[in-house]
């Protein structure tokens, strides 16, 4: 790495430490900074290689440790940096065929994240049931979080009522949510790259993406799981599927995106699929799910084209 790279990977570890330490404190910057605080990492990462990825993420790490202390660093270690050192190590590899160069494939760089965030979910539902704290006390601290942030202490009873009927999903929930978080920064990384230029490999087309084939079984064996197994077990089925799911939801939207493309239908259909799926949210997101299930098992793709 020249200069100029160790610098911009010295700022980009300072920048993301920061605006973690910005969102756990509450101060400083709006808190939907906080949804991007791998994104300096992951340009660094897919800009620079996996070293930079690497040291930006020491930096990081150094800011929280002195400003925060060791919880806050190992969350920021865990949740952040971990998977975005991950992807972009992934991201990058190739292999040569013939006169083509071979990228790490989109569909296992998806599937490797999920593993990671379903791993790391798992192991900490483990870790609750070990210090007998369980879900329950998850969704007490949850909804006083948020009371915090809506209306003070006195709207954290009705809070607790709301998650309660939600309880055996809210690992899930949460597991997706961090999944999808990794997705938009790398997607968001990557565009960024792309348009100035310094991106180290292309994008590759979402058209294009494959599952492995465990994905499938593996899914549909956590639905049935989920709705036979109580406690902890319900728990974890729920994370595996909604995590599967995310996974089937991709395949959907490459079976879309193949659509547009063998159509020559230009871009207006998939800005209006996405606005949709903005708009009306979870309808459409398991209807472009099940889609995806079927590409998977039927190969929907290879009929279009």
């Amino acid at each position: 790495m020249d200069g100029r790279a160790v610098a911009i990977t010295a700022l980009a570890g300072v920048a993301s430490g920061l605006v973690f330490l910005s969102m756990i404190q509450g101060g400083g910057l709006l808190p939907i900074a906080g949804y991007f605080v791998q994104l300096p990492i992951l340009l660094c990462g897919l800009g620079l290689g996996p070293l930079s990825a690497a040291l930006a993420s020491a930096g990081a790490l150094g800011t929280t440790l002195l400003a925060s202390g060791l919880v806050a660093a190992a969350v920021l270690v865990i949740v952040q940096l971990a998977p975005a050192v991950l992807l972009s190590r992934r991201a990058l590899l190739w292999r040569a065929e013939g006169q083509r160069i071979e990228w790490y494939p989109l569909g296992r760089l998806a599937t490797d994240t999920a593993l990671y965030v379903g791993a790391a979910t798992l192991a900490a539902l483990a870790w609750l049931e070990t210090a007998g704290s369980g879900v329950e006390t998850l969704a007490r601290l949850l909804a006083a979080h948020l009371a915090a942030g809506l209306g003070g202490p006195a709207a954290a009873p009705a809070l607790e009522g709301w998650l309660a009927r939600w309880l055996v999903w809210l690992p899930g929930i949460v597991a997706l949510s961090w999944l999808a978080m990794i997705w938009t920064n790398a997607a968001l990384a990557q565009a960024l790259l792309v348009r100035s230029g310094r991106a180290r490999r292309p994008s590759p087309a979402l058209a294009e993406l494959v599952l492995p084939r465990w994905v499938v079984p593996v899914t549909l064996g956590a639905l049935v799981a989920s709705r036979l197994l109580g406690g902890a077990a319900g728990f974890a089925a729920t994370v595996v599927l909604l995590l599967g799911g995310a996974l089937l939801f991709l395949a959907g939207l490459a079976v879309l995106h193949a659509l547009v493309a063998a159509r020559r239908l230009g871009r207006a259909p998939l800005v209006v699929l996405y606005l949709s799926l903005l708009l009306f949210s979870w309808p459409l997101v398991l209807v472009v799910a099940a889609l995806g299930l079927a590409e998977e098992l039927v190969g929907l793709r290879r009929r279009l084209a």
